[in-house]
This record gives C-alpha cells, sequence and structure tokens, in this order.
C-alpha cells in the first residue's frame, strides 16, 4: 500500500498530525499496544489535556524556558486547543474522552 504520510510516534504529536491530514492515506506506527499510552495516564486515567486558564498565567510557570513556552503557546494556545476538539466534535479514542478542566 503508498500512504501519503507515514507518522513515527502513536503519542499525542503523532495523533494530532494525522488528525490534520484528513482525506490522506496515513500509517501512523507506534512500538506500544495502545496509542496515546501516556496521555491516557495523565490527570488520573482522565486524559487532562489543557485547562481553561490564561495563557500568560501559564508562561509563567516555566522560569528560565519561558521565551520558548511562550513562542510556542503564542501559535496555538490552549483556546485553540480547545476549538480544535471542538470543532472536530470531541474525538473519542478507545476508552479515553476529551475533557477541559477549569483551573482552581
Amino acid at each position: 500500500m503508498i500512504y501519503d504520510l507515514i507518522i513515527v510516534g502513536g503519542g499525542p504529536s503523532g495523533i494530532f498530525t494525522a488528525i490534520n491530514f484528513k482525506g490522506k492515506k496515513i500509517l501512523l506506527l507506534e512500538a506500544e499496544k495502545k496509542l496515546a499510552k501516556k496521555l491516557l495516564l495523565s490527570g488520573a486515567g482522565q486524559c487532562n489535556i489543557t485547562n481553561d486558564g490564561d495563557a500568560k498565567d501559564f508562561h509563567a510557570k516555566y522560569g528560565d524556558k519561558d521565551k520558548f513556552v511562550k513562542r510556542l503557546i503564542r501559535r496555538f494556545d490552549n483556546k485553540s486547543l480547545m476549538n480544535f476538539f471542538l470543532m472536530l466534535g470531541y474525538i473519542s479514542l478507545p476508552k479515553m474522552t476529551i475533557e477541559f478542566f477549569q483551573n482552581h
């Protein structure tokens, strides 16, 4: 079979990349038995992917790495991520639901 794209790694980045190439033949390679194994463990098994806090508050938590993090988040922040999943209708992988958690 011929693929338009082969992605090595079935973690969050690999899955996100695959989702963004809708309509293409994609092969997603993962060494583990399940995709997103570490992601599924986040949030005590609830798959914590983001929060609804202000991105500026988030930057402060990264100390000397702040400039690097700020540059990345400016391109695609938590609100963009939430909108991405909302647009897709909340993606569900086997036994995985995506939820958004409020800051406390």
